[in-house]
């Protein structure tokens, strides 16, 4: 498995978390699914800078689509304090970010992406 702080001492818990895991990787593989063929489509859209630039930008809006439905199914699981789904995504990104990174002992990467690769995410959104 892995060096991780989350437990469920109460089996009605770890059955919901079940069933919360399921659903997430259900709605994951989907929209990964269509993100992965909307790529394809794109790639071959290269030489057509207009059609390009187009599926360019829905090629980002799936890519932030797979993001929030990850943040949503994540905090199902495993929920930072005061979640809501009315914060902004920046907001709902680090928050949830930090809560996986801490319940499984990861707060090395979490430090490491944020210093790293945080600010190129933004710049992504931005351009969405």
């Amino acid at each position: 498995m892995g060096n991780h702080e989350k437990n469920y001492e109460d089996k009605n818990d770890f059955l919901k978390a079940g069933v919360a895991m399921q659903k997430y990787q259900e709605i994951h593989n989907i929209i990964r699914k269509d993100y992965m063929e909307l790529l394809k489509v794109t790639e071959g859209h290269k030489s057509e800078p207009t059609e390009f630039d187009s599926l360019y930008r829905a090629c980002l809006k799936s890519l932030f689509s797979i993001i929030e439905a990850d943040i949503y199914g994540l905090n199902n699981l495993d929920e930072y304090e005061n979640y809501s789904d009315r914060d902004s995504f920046e907001i709902k990104f680090k928050k949830t970010f930090k809560q996986v990174c801490l319940t499984w002992n990861k707060t090395e990467l979490q430090k490491k992406y944020f210093d790293e690769k945080y600010g190129g995410l933004r710049v992504k959104k931005e351009t969405r």
